[in-house]
């Protein structure tokens, strides 16, 4: 599945939200992927994630594929929204 998403943080992201969002993704047994422009990155990687550099207003892609991938794209593009 992908869904494309706007972040909808305030204030740029911090570690602690994207502690969370790593968190949040390893709960679901599906892969979790996330794409800003060309750069594609898994989105149970902290290290990942922090090498995207989110912020308000970026539209992003995330790709979920496996046997929770419907409820993972929910919660993970929810996150992401509110931020």
């Amino acid at each position: 599945m992908e869904k494309q998403v706007v972040v909808g943080t305030t204030s740029g992201t911090y570690p602690k939200p994207i502690s969370l969002l790593v968190q949040t993704a390893t709960r679901f047994d599906s892969s979790i992927y996330l794409q800003k422009d060309n750069q594609r990155i898994n989105v149970k990687s902290i290290v990942g994630v922090l090498s995207v550099c989110l912020k308000s207003g970026d539209e992003i892609t995330i790709y979920t594929s496996g046997k929770d991938e419907g409820d993972a794209l929910r919660r993970i593009e929810g996150f992401l929204a509110n931020m």
